[in-house]
């Protein structure tokens, strides 16, 4: 760190405890939010699941219902047959009455036929009040049917409708947040772009010549810059290190080690947690994930180019970063 300010350990420590820190807030932040919104979607999910689950209740009593309206329908038709054979029982009966009278002769002989059949007549008119009675007692139970059938049904239906309302919220929800995240990575990708056509400018200004090569023949797809900033990441075994950053851009940068700290750094192809930050100057940092690229003999090359949000953070950063001497 022979190019920068001298950072002594207490220093590290007392920065990577405030690195460490925010970290697991930051983490429990995206937890906490993660839970809210997991329970939000288990609340719709048992929402709908009661909503299907009355649905398929409405549906069993329609059922029953119809089976009972079937038995009534029968009933009907049972006593309407009943009340036939009574009518032309009663029928006969006065036919008997009438033969009676012209009977005299046989008078005697039929008087007591007669108050049997009086008696039966009788029984006939008690059974024709029942049977009207139920056929009564039938229609009202037909009425009372059709409107539990009709509530039945505009219950169906309301159910039905806040399953629809639910769902399209959901997609409605859906949908803005997509349109949000869109207009968020258009506003970054803008941003990145204005701020990239900045670096541009450094860059040719530092080395005409360097920028006009790296132009001609395509070989950077950013232009690297040299900036007074530090990272500071986890080694092997836990301990926390500060290195110096020798220049970088808005999709990596080269950080220099001593020989003693390289063998305790990332190999190529890992992934690490740092903290990007101004010179000695926790106040200004970016946290990222990056991935280790390259290895070389004064220090290592890590890249972030395919994350648009660190990739953002780190170009307002970059910003506010003096050109390193």
């Amino acid at each position: 760190m022979s190019d920068q300010k001298r950072i002594d350990d207490a220093w590290i420590e007392d920065a990577a405890q405030k690195w460490e820190q925010r970290k697991a807030d930051e983490a429990a932040r995206a937890a906490e939010d993660e839970r809210r919104a997991e329970a939000e979607r288990q609340r719709l999910a048992n929402e709908e699941r009661r909503l299907e689950s009355e649905l398929d209740a409405l549906e069993r009593e329609r059922r029953r219902l119809d089976e009972e309206h079937a038995r009534r329908v029968a009933e009907r038709k049972r006593i309407e047959s009943e009340r036939a054979e009574i009518e032309a029982l009663r029928k006969r009966v006065l036919e008997g009455e009438k033969a009676h009278d012209d009977l005299q002769a046989e008078r005697r002989r039929l008087d007591e036929a007669a108050a049997l059949r009086q008696q039966e007549r009788l029984k006939l008119d008690d059974e024709a009040k029942r049977i009207e009675a139920e056929r009564a007692a039938l229609e009202r139970a037909e009425q009372e049917e059709a409107a539990a059938r009709a509530k039945l049904g505009q219950k169906r239906d309301e159910q039905v409708g806040r399953v629809t309302s639910l769902r399209e919220r959901a997609a409605e929800a859906k949908r803005k947040a997509e349109e949000e995240r869109a207009r968020r990575d258009e506003e970054r990708r803008h941003a990145v772009d204005e701020i990239e056509r900045r670096n541009l400018e450094r860059a040719a200004a530092e080395s005409p010549a360097a920028a006009a090569a790296a132009a001609k023949t395509g070989t950077r797809r950013r232009a690297r810059v040299h900036l007074a900033a530090s990272v500071m990441l986890k080694a092997e075994g836990g301990r926390h290190i500060v290195l110096p950053v020798r220049d970088m851009s808005l999709s990596g940068l080269f950080l220099s080690a001593e020989a003693k700290d390289l063998p305790s750094l990332p190999p190529v192809g890992a992934t690490m947690e740092l903290m990007l930050f101004a010179g000695d100057d926790v106040g200004r940092e970016v946290d990222i994930k990056a991935k280790v690229v390259r290895h070389a003999a004064d220090g290592i090359a890590i890249d972030w180019s395919e994350d648009l949000a660190a990739t953002y953070r780190i170009a307002l950063l970059m910003e506010t970063l003096p050109a390193r001497t």
